[in-house]
C-alpha cells in the first residue's frame, strides 16, 4: 500500500462519518495547498495567502526543525492533556507523542482541511492515526466535536496539566481559530472548576433533591416524551422564544401578549414573576437549578404551567404542580435511570447546559426540533447598572464582585459591564450558534445587553411581525404527551425503588473489601512481598473495586454525598509524581473510606426521604 492508502486504512478508526466526510472533502481537492521540497529535497506543506508561500516546516531541516520543537517541550507530565494547533506533515506530532507514556491525552485541531489532505496525500500519519490517546479534530470534516472533546477530556483534576501546542506559522495564519482553540479550552477549565466548587457545596442537596422529586418522575413525564408529542407536528417556521430575566426584558415584555400560540414560548424560572405580573401567558417553564430560590415558585397561578425539570430541581415545585412535568437527567441519577430504561426502553433524555437556566432553555428549544429560536431577556450584562428584570427577587439576584467584572460589546456597540460567569454563559451561546450553523438560526431580540455573535439582531416587534406568522396549539400538544409509566408499572417501579436502601446495603459490603484488600496491599508492600500468591490475589481484588467505581450506575449518586473526600484524593493522584505503591495505596484507602462515607449518608437518606413517600405509592 502507498502512503495514502495506509493513512485512510488507519482513518476508519475515527469512525465512519468522519471517513465519509473525508472522502468529500478530499474530492474538492486542495486549492491553497502544496507540497514543496526542501534544500535537502524533503517535503513540506505549504499554503499559498495573497502571493506568498507559507511554510508549515523548516525550508532547511525539517525532521531536525520538529525535533528541536519536541525538545523546547520537554517531556510531558502524565495525565497531561495537550491541545496541538495544527498538523503540518505529522513530523511534530510524531515528536511530541514520543514526549508520552501513553497516559496523557493529545487533542489535535488543524483548522484546515486543505491541509489535512495534502498531508494524507504526502505523509505517514497511520502511527499518529492509530494513538488510542490521540484524538483528532478537522475543520471541515468533523468541527463539531471540537468543544466536546475538550469537554470530556479537561477535568478538575487535571486542569493543571493542560497545556497547548501551536505548530510554525498556524498562530499567523489562522490566529482567529487559534485564539477560539485557546478560549474553547480555557472554558472547559473554568467550566470544570466552577462545577466542583458547586459540587462540593451543594453535592448532598442535589442528591437529595433526586429523592425527593422520584415519586413525581413516576407520576410525571419525561423529556423524551414532549419531544416526540411536539415532533409529531410540523414546527418548521414555527419559533421558539427563549424569555429569560435581564433587565431589558423591561422594554419589550409587553409585547409577547401577541404572540399566542404563533412561537412556542419558554420562560426561565426567573422570569416567570414577570410574565404572570404582565398577564402573559408562556408555554412551558423551566428549572433546572437545585439550589433555586423556592420563593420565586409562591404564586398559585405558576403551579397551573407546564414545566421542564431536572431530576434534581428543587421539589417544591413538583410538590405544587398541577400541571404537567417533563423530568430530564442530570448527572448522579445515571442508576434511577438505568432502573428506568430497564422498563421503558429509554432514558428521560438530557439538555446540553452551560451552567445556567437559560443555555438549558435554548438547548431544550434545540432539542425539541425549532429551527428559529429567539431570545429576549438574554441580558447577560449589567445593562444600565441592573442585574435583572424588575420585580426579581432580591435574594435571587447576584451579588456584584467588583474584582470579578469584564468589559464585553454590547448590542449597540458600546462596552459594559459584566461578570466572568456572565461571560461565559455568552461564550457558551455563541458556540452553540456554532455548532447550529446551517440547521437553526438564532436571533437575538433582547434590545440590550451583549452581543452575541452569531446570533440576528433585531426588535423584538421584528422578530414577531418577521417570524411568527403560523400557529400550533401547544397547550393541546403539551397535554397529549404521554406519561412515563401506566399505573401498573408506576407501581412497580415504585416497589423497586423502595428497596434500593438493601441494594447500596450490599454496595458497602463490596467498598469494604476494597478498603480491606488496600490494607493489605500496604502491609505487603511494608513486608516486601510482592512475589507472594497473596499480593497477586489482593491486587486482583483491588482490580474489581475499580472497576466498581467505572461500571456501578449509583457511584455518580453516592459520589455526591462524598465530593469533597473525591476531589481531594484525584488531585492528589494527578498532582504527584512517581508515587510508590504503598503511597497509591493508602490514598486508595482514603477515597474508598469517602465512598462509604456517602454511601452510609445515602442509605440514610432513603430511609428518610424516599421510602416514607414511596410507601403509599407502592399501595398505588
Amino acid at each position: 500500500m502507498n502512503i495514502l492508502e495506509q493513512n485512510e486504512q488507519a482513518l476508519h478508526r475515527l469512525g465512519e462519518k468522519f471517513v465519509l466526510r473525508y472522502q468529500s472533502v478530499k474530492e474538492r481537492g486542495a486549492a491553497h495547498c502544496f507540497v514543496t521540497e526542501t534544500v535537502n529535497h524533503q517535503e513540506i506543506i505549504c499554503q499559498q495567502r495573497n502571493g506568498y508561500n507559507w511554510r508549515f516546516n523548516s525550508i532547511y531541516e525539517p525532521e531536525l526543525a520538529a525535533e528541536k520543537y519536541a525538545m523546547n517541550r520537554g517531556r510531558f507530565s502524565d495525565y497531561a492533556i495537550i491541545c496541538v494547533f495544527g498538523i503540518s506533515d505529522g513530523r511534530v506530532i510524531r515528536r511530541l507523542c514520543g514526549n508520552c507514556n501513553g497516559t496523557q491525552k493529545l487533542i489535535i485541531y488543524e483548522p484546515d482541511h486543505e491541509n489535512f489532505i495534502v498531508a494524507m496525500e504526502h505523509f505517514p500519519l497511520e502511527d499518529i492515526l492509530e494513538k488510542e490517546w490521540v484524538h483528532l479534530i478537522v475543520e471541515g470534516i468533523n468541527e463539531e466535536h471540537l468543544h466536546g472533546k475538550l469537554d470530556e477530556l479537561i477535568s478538575y483534576e487535571n486542569r493543571n496539566l493542560v497545556t497547548e501546542c501551536i505548530l510554525p506559522n498556524y498562530d499567523v495564519l489562522y490566529l482567529a481559530q487559534g485564539q477560539d482553540y485557546i478560549e474553547k479550552m480555557l472554558y472547559c477549565v473554568k467550566k470544570h472548576v466552577f462545577n466542583m466548587n458547586t459540587e462540593v457545596a451543594f453535592g448532598e442537596r442535589l442528591a437529595d433533591n433526586i429523592l425527593y422529586s422520584l415519586p413525581y418522575i413516576l407520576r410525571g413525564s419525561s423529556l423524551n416524551n414532549l419531544k416526540r408529542a411536539i415532533r409529531k407536528y410540523d414546527i418548521s417556521g414555527i419559533p421558539a422564544i427563549v424569555v429569560s430575566a435581564g433587565p431589558s426584558l423591561d422594554k419589550n415584555i409587553k409585547q409577547l401578549k401577541s404572540v399566542g400560540n404563533k412561537a412556542f414560548i419558554i420562560s426561565v424560572d426567573s422570569a416567570i414573576k414577570a410574565l404572570i405580573r404582565e398577564g402573559i401567558d408562556f408555554h412551558i417553564g423551566i428549572s433546572v437549578d437545585p439550589r433555586k430560590n423556592p420563593a420565586i415558585f409562591e404564586d398559585e397561578r405558576i403551579a397551573g404551567y407546564p414545566f421542564v425539570l431536572s431530576a434534581n430541581s428543587i421539589p417544591a415545585i413538583a410538590r405544587k404542580s398541577q400541571s404537567r412535568l417533563f423530568f430530564e437527567s442530570p448527572v448522579g441519577f445515571e442508576g434511577f435511570e438505568e432502573t428506568i430504561k430497564a422498563k421503558t426502553g429509554e432514558g428521560l433524555g438530557e439538555l446540553k447546559t452551560g451552567g445556567s437556566v437559560a443555555t438549558d432553555a435554548f438547548s431544550l428549544a434545540e432539542y425539541l426540533g425549532f429551527e428559529k429560536i429567539i431570545l429576549i431577556g438574554q441580558d447577560l450584562a449589567y445593562t444600565d447598572g441592573k442585574t435583572h428584570v424588575s420585580g426579581f427577587a432580591e435574594s435571587e439576584a447576584n451579588k456584584r464582585d467588583e474584582d470579578s467584572l469584564v468589559e464585553v460589546e454590547g448590542m449597540d456597540g458600546t462596552m459594559l459591564r459584566t461578570d466572568i460567569q456572565m461571560d461565559s454563559y455568552r461564550k457558551w451561546f455563541e458556540l452553540a450558534i456554532k455548532r447550529n450553523q446551517g440547521k437553526r438560526t438564532v436571533y437575538n431580540a433582547t434590545e440590550g445587553g451583549a452581543r452575541i455573535h452569531g446570533a440576528v439582531e433585531l426588535t423584538l416587534q421584528e422578530a414577531i411581525e418577521q417570524l411568527c406568522d403560523r400557529e400550533l396549539d401547544f397547550p393541546a400538544i403539551i397535554q397529549s404527551a404521554p406519561k412515563l409509566f401506566t399505573e401498573t408499572d408506576r407501581i412497580a417501579m415504585s416497589k423497586e425503588f423502595y428497596a434500593l436502601d438493601c441494594y447500596f446495603a450490599k454496595l458497602k459490603d463490596q467498598i469494604a473489601a476494597g478498603i480491606e484488600a488496600y490494607q493489605t496491599l500496604i502491609y505487603l508492600e511494608e513486608k516486601n512481598e510482592q512475589s507472594t500468591k497473596e499480593y497477586q490475589e489482593v491486587i486482583q481484588e483491588i482490580g474489581r473495586i475499580n472497576e466498581l467505581d467505572e461500571k456501578e450506575p449509583y457511584m455518580n449518586f453516592i459520589k455526591c454525598y462524598a465530593k469533597q473526600e473525591e476531589y481531594e484524593v484525584a488531585e492528589d493522584i494527578y498532582a504527584a509524581s512517581d508515587l510508590t505503591v504503598k503511597e497509591i495505596a493508602k490514598r486508595g484507602v482514603k477515597l474508598l473510606a469517602g465512598y462509604e462515607k456517602g454511601i452510609n449518608i445515602a442509605i440514610g437518606k432513603i430511609q428518610g426521604i424516599l421510602k416514607p413517600a414511596l410507601e403509599k405509592e407502592c399501595s398505588g
